[in-house]
């Protein structure tokens, strides 16, 4: 009897831990997935605006300051995606002589998901 109820608390306990790790796989694949389309200059700033959680009188003087940097933040994310993709590129140019059709199509199809996952505000 004892046996029994100790399998069963164990069953349980790895089920639970099982759908823990799918349900949170979800939610992080969820936002992550949704994180390009929000990433603008007016996203950024109310992502700061919410960290620094300005009463009304300091709004007036903070709300320009956090359009500016979140402008600036866009820019260098942009600048960061244009740069990395080119150097991706030139990688598989050097290796397109070496690889066999296969192995190329294989890379290239990966940074073809890669661009697609990851739009340039």
């Amino acid at each position: 009897m004892k046996k029994k109820i100790v399998l069963i608390s164990i069953g349980l306990l790895l089920t639970g831990f099982i759908l823990g790790l799918l349900v949170s796989g979800i939610v992080i694949h969820y936002k992550l997935k949704h994180l390009p389309e929000k990433f603008t200059q007016e996203f950024i700033q109310s992502k700061m605006l919410q960290n620094i959680d300005p009463d009304d009188r300091q709004l007036k003087a903070v709300e320009p300051i956090t359009y500016k940097y979140a402008g600036k933040v866009v820019s260098l994310t942009k600048e960061h995606f244009e740069e990395l993709y080119s150097i991706v590129d030139s990688f598989h140019l050097e290796l397109k002589p070496i690889l066999d059709d296969e192995q190329y199509e294989k890379i290239s199809d990966k940074m073809k998901r890669l661009k697609s996952k990851t739009k340039i505000p």
